[in-house]
Formats: structure tokens, sequence, C-alpha cells
């Protein structure tokens, strides 16, 4: 007897569709942009100013899948809706390591915004940080050199601003850089937790916790006083 041949992939229904549809509008009302493109892709996730590129999900997703989808969506759409990027541009610090964490403190802050807006938002934040962190092997990281201080800044806002608990796999590498946060920062980091709302209040926050974290030098602070 011979084997039927194999279907093709092209003919099997894609059960996620009816999901992903619901998603693409959910981005485009949190974003408040009607005409953004929202497409699911096997290559990185990626915004640009009107698209929207998630990770595409398994023919038979899980909750978690879902879940995860769900934050990378919330997360690009609160950006989308709430940051200025002529704001951030301004107030970017010059050094590399300095502009990372800014970045990272920025995209925490949006993300924060929106888990304090919409309650069902924390959950689907908090899956697609598992996600991200678990695939970048930070849960077995034991040197401060491998932690990324940039992403244990954005974990702690989070938590603190909208709680949003550290997810199991970013445990390691805030314990790590923890003790000199607070020791270095605690004032800095307490008065960036108030400024969420507003993102000029807070970029500026933000470079003077990056100046007591040993980031950016009080020279590149001077200029803000003219403000």
């Amino acid at each position: 007897l011979m084997a039927a041949p194999p279907r093709s992939k092209a003919n099997k229904p894609d059960t996620t569709q009816p999901f992903k549809s619901a998603m693409g509008a959910t981005v485009r009302a949190i974003a408040g942009k009607p005409e953004l493109e929202v497409a699911f892709t096997a290559d990185r996730p990626l915004l640009t100013a009107d698209k929207a590129r998630l990770a595409n999900l398994p023919r038979l997703p899980t909750r978690r899948d879902i879940s995860i989808a769900r934050g990378q969506g919330d997360a690009m759409a609160m950006r989308l809706a709430s940051h200025d990027p002529d704001t951030h541009r301004k107030r970017a610090p010059h050094d590399p390591e300095a502009r990372a964490a800014f970045d990272a403190l920025e995209q925490a802050r949006v993300e924060a915004l929106g888990c304090v807006r919409m309650a069902g938002m924390a959950g689907n934040i908090h899956e697609m940080l598992e996600d991200r962190l678990f695939r970048g092997n930070f849960a077995s990281v034991s040197d401060k050199g491998d932690a990324p201080l940039a992403e244990v800044l954005g974990l702690l806002l989070r938590q603190k601003v909208a709680g949003v608990e550290i997810p199991p796999s970013g445990h390691a590498i805030v314990e790590l850089w923890r003790k000199e946060i607070e020791d270095k920062a605690a004032g800095s980091l307490a008065e960036l937790l108030t400024r969420f709302e507003d993102q000029d209040d807070f970029s500026k926050a933000a470079r003077r916790l990056l100046r007591d974290l040993d980031l950016v030098p009080d020279s590149e602070l001077d200029d803000e006083s003219g403000d």
C-alpha cells in the first residue's frame, strides 16, 4: 500500500487567525493608530511608526504563547501611544552603556504606564519578559559583568511602579545589582518612580539616576538647568 502523500501545510487552516485579528485590533486601539499594520513574522519582533511585527505563534499555541504575544503587542502599542522619539533623543546620554540603560528605562516606563492604566496588561508583560530573559540565558548568570544593568533597571521600574513581579529568569541579574543600586541611587530611583506619567520629567530623573550609578558625568546634566 502506498502511503498517502503528506498534505501540504498550505491547505491547513490557520487556527490562530481569529486571535491574530483580535490582537491586531487591540494593538491599534491601545496605540491610538487605526492605520497601523500589525503582522506576525518568523523574524525578530519589530516596531516602526506604521508597522508592528510580532513573533509568530506556533500552530497550536498554549495559553503562555498567547500571553507572550499579547505582552509584545501591549509593549509596542504603549510605546506608540506614550513615547515621543524627539524628547527621547534630546535627553539621551552619549555613553553607549548609559544610553542602553536610558532606553531600557523609557521602554519600562511605557509598559508600566500601560499596566497601571489597564489591569490585564501586567500578566502579559510579565510572561513576555520571562520569555525574553529565559531566551537570553539570564537565569544562570552569576557574574555581574554578564548581568546587563539596563535590563535590571527596567525590571525594578516595572515592579515598583506597576507591580509587575521580577520574572524567575530575572532574579539572578537583579540580585547581582541590587546592593549597588540601593547604595548609590536609592534616592534618585525613588524620585524616578514618581515621574513615570510625564516623559520629559522622567527622562531628566533617569539621567540623574544614571549619574548616581556613575554612567553619566555631571557635565551632561549641567545642560538641563537652562530648560
